[in-house]
């Protein structure tokens, strides 16, 4: 069980690092799903770094 839970904390760490934002020039992109009823079913999202603590972003459902 201690090591089944060492790894979930590990894998966390990477999924939280995977979401940081660097700043000017970063870069980021999502594809995601809805699967609830009566939806869209795909989300795309991008979004660019245009200073230390400023993005702009896009939306398509």
């Amino acid at each position: 069980m201690k090591k089944i839970t060492t790894f979930f904390i590990i894998l966390s760490a990477f999924t939280f690092h995977a979401q940081v934002f660097v700043g000017k020039g970063d870069f980021k992109f999502q594809v995601g799903g809805n699967i609830q009823s009566n939806a869209t079913g795909i989300n795309v999202t991008t979004d660019f770094g245009i200073g230390e603590n400023m993005s702009y972003g896009f939306s398509a459902i």
